[in-house]
């Protein structure tokens, strides 16, 4: 009886035969992976990927160039548990900070009631807490990021003054993004640590060889690294949202593993059953090799699902998985049939002992003959355990935690925002951004339509905190207006739809 030989053992076969120039290719794929993730900068959204009217005036901001830019300012807030902000002792202290800031080419201004022109807004009620708007200069190159000169000199004056009984920090999306992705890539290097010296572990226990275990790790590395690569290339026509490595990561190592250890395990097996290796690479790739391109096709059409949402953050994700899958998909069929072809019999070498003696036949064999022998009882057991641990999602909250919820204690960031949320707003960090467009932005109707919104904003300041200052663009033809709003949930939602409502009274 004679065998189908299927499209993906035709593949196999033929990088088997081929097995340097696929090598070669795969070496050059990571290199340029390599090249493309250092030379080039990953371009990330700008907030949260916003969609319908939010959408439309990202777009226009991202469009048009606004004096000192669209960004919100950082907010620095000091604060004593005894001094006044008006004391001489307290002013010194700020101001020196304020100098070390002002020298750096990264800050434009540092705003503070000191200047005798900030409102006591910038106060809070019981006199001990100072905010300050720090603007960055987004327009001077930098060598390294441009939050970490900014961070080290309030970190600097934190521990200088701390003994004296001041708290300073300072919180935006600048400074706090850049810690939080920080502490990111370093949990993230962990993860992978952790997550392959598992992954080793378990292949140790599913072959007990050595080779036959670092072959699907390598492929796993190989596939996270040229999809981060394609995905830098991708971001420069279609910005990412920032959590796409985290997908390529995780997904990278699932699939990697797994689809790579099920076509190593076949080979092994057709070796023994006395195949040639070339034969035993087609005939692995003819049944699990048909298997794992079917179930990884199945899940690049899953996945491209979330791209049907549009919304920008959903359409990162599954970008960021749908390249690491196909990239290991490509890897099974390609690499791995190459790879076996050159180690050969070389696939069992260094081989575990303690574990041969342990495992015997197998672990799952040894575990399969238990439940077999006695199903009845290890159905309902297991039937029972799920069911009690499916009891306490009967109870599941679910939720996005917001402002200072969303920080661990470790950001420093969180010590000024849960200040800033205490005795101001959390909204100066992230306020509500108008843009109005017109022909002529100096035009009285415009001016007046502008001046009658800013005194409806200023009529509610528990709602929305002022001041409300108007930036217009080179051109002439739009104008930028922040509005920091309250930062409670319900309060915030409220005031966005009274704030549209306001809008359209006032220019319809």
């Amino acid at each position: 009886m004679t065998t189908t030989v299927t499209a993906t053992a035709q593949v196999a076969r033929w990088s088997a035969h081929h097995r340097w120039l696929v090598l070669l290719a795969t070496f050059l794929s990571l290199a340029a992976a390599l090249f493309a993730s250092q030379s080039l900068e990953v371009q990330l959204q700008q907030g949260e990927g916003d969609t319908g009217e939010s959408g439309e005036a990202h777009s226009v901001i991202q469009q048009k160039k606004f004096h000192g830019g669209s960004e919100a300012n950082e907010q620095l807030l000091i604060s004593h548990a005894d001094l006044n902000v008006r004391d001489a002792r307290y002013q010194t202290v700020a101001e020196r900070l304020f100098e070390d800031l002002l020298a750096l080419p990264q800050i434009k201004s540092v705003s503070s009631i000191y200047d005798g022109e900030i409102p006591l807004g910038h106060v809070s009620a019981n006199g001990h807490v100072l905010r300050v708007d720090v603007e960055i200069n987004r327009q001077v190159p930098l060598d390294g990021h441009r939050a970490d000169a900014i961070l080290e000199a309030v970190a600097n004056a934190r521990n200088s003054h701390s003994d004296a009984g001041y708290s300073i920090a300072i919180t935006g999306n600048l400074t706090t993004n850049r810690e939080v992705n920080e502490i990111i890539e370093e949990d993230f290097q962990q993860i992978l640590f952790v997550s392959l010296s598992l992954g080793l572990i378990i292949l140790l226990l599913a072959f007990r060889a050595v080779i036959a275990a670092l072959i699907p790790l390598l492929l796993a590395v190989g596939a996270i690294i040229i999809a981060n690569g394609m995905a830098v290339l991708i971001s420069q026509s279609y910005s990412l949202n920032e959590s796409y490595s985290e997908m390529i990561l995780l997904l990278g190592l699932a699939v990697g593993i797994d689809y790579s250890l099920f076509i190593v395990s076949r080979y092994r097996k057709e070796r023994e059953l006395g195949k040639d290796k070339y034969e035993a690479i087609t005939a692995a790739n003819n049944t699990t090799g048909r298997a794992v391109f079917f179930a990884g096709l199945t899940v690049l059409v899953s996945l491209a699902g979330l791209t049907l949402t549009t919304h920008p953050i959903f359409v990162s994700l599954a970008l960021g998985a749908m390249l690491v899958v196909f990239v290991a998909i490509v890897g099974s069929l390609t690499f791995l049939p190459a790879s076996l072809a050159i180690i050969g019999d070389g696939v069992n070498r260094f081989r575990v002992p303690f574990l041969e003696r342990v495992i015997g036949n197998g672990i799952w064999v040894n575990v399969t003959d238990k439940v077999m022998a006695k199903p009845a009882i290890f159905a309902s057991v297991t039937l029972i355990g799920l069911v009690v641990l499916s009891i306490p999602a009967f109870a599941l909250n679910i939720g996005f935690p917001t402002g200072s919820k969303a920080l661990h204690n470790v950001v420093s960031a969180k010590t000024g925002l849960v200040r800033l949320e205490t005795h101001f707003t959390a909204g100066f960090t992230d306020p509500a951004l108008l843009v109005i467009t017109a022909d002529d932005i100096n035009t009285p109707a415009v001016t007046d339509a502008v001046d009658s919104l800013i005194h409806r904003l200023e009529a509610e300041p528990e709602q929305y905190f002022g001041p409300f200052t108007p930036r217009p663009n080179q051109e002439g033809n739009a104008l930028l207006i922040r509005i920091p709003m309250s930062s409670i949930p319900k309060s915030a939602e409220i005031g966005v739809k009274a704030l549209r409502s306001d809008v359209a009274a006032v220019f319809d």
